[in-house]
């Protein structure tokens, strides 16, 4: 219908950078659902919101947004979209520089996506808290979170994300004069890419 029409465009136009017009789009489609009383797909549309309000860096919509997701995908039961909506808040607060809100919003998407066995929101879940423990200065930490990121990836050939944990895992070792592991992993995600 309608709704699906104006919520493909809205992500056309995000894809391509426009976000004023995406966000119209989005607009629209929830209106659309509104009139056909789908509430149930609210949820999905409020997160598209909020990842063009990230992207417009609108960080106080864009969280608002995410809650307004979150609101529809728990009445809904909607489990992968609860995890999704959590770990976005967490990337929020992560820009923000708010870790420690960051830190518990993504243990609850590591949580619910452990759950209901959703290997890309896990990795992704790992991935992310290894980047708040290099910013808190645990990289011990970080390290472990993206040693346990870089298992899913792999054995789930995610190989871009891959390639991003990696880098993080290169870098690390870098820090810590550990030269051979630094390059090791810094030289890995090309060879990766091309199988």
């Amino acid at each position: 219908g309608f709704g699906n029409v104006a919520y493909q465009k809205g992500v056309v136009y995000s894809l391509q950078g426009d976000y004023e017009n995406s966000l119209k789009e989005y607009e629209r489609t929830l209106h659309w659902y509104e009139l056909k009383q789908d509430t149930a797909s609210f949820g999905f549309v409020w997160n598209s919101i909020g990842l063009v309000q990230k992207n417009l860096m609108q960080y106080e919509k864009a969280l608002h947004s995410f809650e307004q997701a979150q609101y529809y995908n728990l009445k809904f039961n909607k489990m992968a979209d609860i995890g999704g909506a959590y770990g976005n808040m967490a990337t929020i607060y992560f820009l923000q520089g708010n870790y420690p809100k960051a830190e518990n919003f993504q243990n609850k998407a590591l949580k619910i996506n452990q759950e209901i066995n959703n290997n890309w929101g896990i990795a992704g879940s790992y991935f992310s808290l290894g980047n708040i423990a290099k910013l808190k200065g645990n990289k011990n930490q970080a390290i472990s979170y993206y040693l346990k990121a870089k298992e899913i990836q792999v054995r789930n050939k995610y190989f871009k994300e891959l390639a991003e944990t990696k880098i993080g895992l290169a870098l690390l070792y870098r820090e810590a004069n550990d030269i051979d592991l630094s390059l090791i992993h810094i030289s890995e995600p090309t060879r990766l890419g091309m199988i």
